[in-house]
């Protein structure tokens, strides 16, 4: 077990007090009971998330996010984010191959994956893909264990697409989504102190293997038309 209840009180307090005097003056407290424990947790999960996808070769420190919210792009005042986060992925934490997430706050712990923010071509090739692989992509999203964990896949839906992808949109709606990514969410109290809980984010992390690499092929080397297969999709 990484925490302890100091790690929501921490929080607690934030919450209540989200400046910078604040924060400053209990940096040490910050430090010992939630950045170095969420630390420990990301250095045990790593190893299995490497497991999981061997192109993911991170150090704790360039998974996890920082605690300071950037104000610049933030509707948010409070200059510090009530919770930690770390994200996995082949490239970096922020980069255009899906990957794993990891949120642990005040009140939730959020676990999942897929990608929450995806550049215009990249989401061109998702789409290609998901037109020339749409039964694939299916058995995926109807996979029992995705299902038991996350449900469905969450994202912007615009209803306004490309018409080459419109006869795709009727079978599948979900070619319409802007963003492709999935979550679980679990009350931080009962779940922060279980000696299971790295267990418990890592079998979401492989409910959602097949997902992240069908997300993966299409951004890195989208199918290509097969003589014989109907092309359905036009260039846009």
């Amino acid at each position: 077990m990484h925490f302890n209840k100091a790690f929501i009180d921490f929080f607690h307090q934030l919450d209540e007090n989200n400046n910078r005097d604040w924060f400053n003056e209990n940096r040490k407290w910050y430090e010992l009971a939630v950045r170095e424990p969420f630390k420990a947790l990301i250095d045990e999960l790593l190893p299995e998330i490497h497991k999981l996808d061997p192109s993911i070769r991170m150090e704790s420190k360039d998974a996890m996010f920082r605690i300071n919210r950037d104000l610049r792009f933030s509707h948010e005042k409070e200059p510090y984010k009530t919770h930690m986060a770390a994200g996995f992925s082949r490239g970096g934490r922020k980069s255009q191959f899906a990957g794993y997430y990891l949120q642990i706050g005040l009140h939730h712990i959020v676990i999942g994956g897929g990608l929450p923010f995806i550049e215009k071509d990249v989401l061109r090739k998702i789409r290609i893909e998901i037109g020339y692989n749409t039964e694939e992509f299916q058995r995926i999203l109807d996979n029992p264990e995705f299902r038991a964990y996350y449900g469905f896949v969450h994202g912007e839906n615009r209803h306004e697409i490309p018409r080459s992808f419109s006869s795709i949109y009727e079978e599948n709606p979900i070619i319409a989504n802007k963003q492709f990514y999935y979550g679980a969410l679990y009350d931080t109290k009962s779940w922060l102190f279980k000696g299971d809980l790295p267990e418990l984010i890592i079998n979401h992390y492989r409910a959602g293997q097949d997902f992240n690499q069908f997300l993966i092929r299409a951004s890195s080397d989208f199918t290509q038309f097969r003589p014989g297969k109907t092309r359905k999709i036009l260039e846009y």
